[in-house]
């Protein structure tokens, strides 16, 4: 019998321990997708990149559609919902402050 698992994460850098634990485990899954392939274990993680708001490219409804797809048709490790590279954008631009005695 087939199964499937899908994680969920969201790519938010600007606070860092989140950060981390995001990335982890979104590795994660990929590995699991890679290695537990081959016994029928689909493994996949869904990235909401985007405000959840309905109407909008996050609609509650469309995300459910999205992990609905995935589940189905087990083709793909990773699905991103929203613009990645937009959303790391303010982390980008953040200033840090100077130390202190410098």
């Amino acid at each position: 019998m087939a199964k499937t698992r899908v994680v969920v994460g969201a790519p938010a850098p600007f606070p860092a321990n989140v950060g981390v634990a995001m990335s982890g485990l979104r590795n994660w899954a990929l590995t699991l997708h890679t290695e537990r392939a081959p016994a029928g274990l689909h493994v996949g993680t869904v990235t909401v990149a985007s405000g959840v708001v309905p109407g909008g490219e996050a609609d509650p409804d469309l995300v459910g559609d999205r992990y609905r797809r995935m589940y189905e048709r087990r083709n793909r490790a990773e699905e991103v919902i929203g613009d990645a590279e937009a959303f790391r954008a303010p982390a980008g631009r953040a200033q840090v402050p100077p130390a202190a005695g410098r």
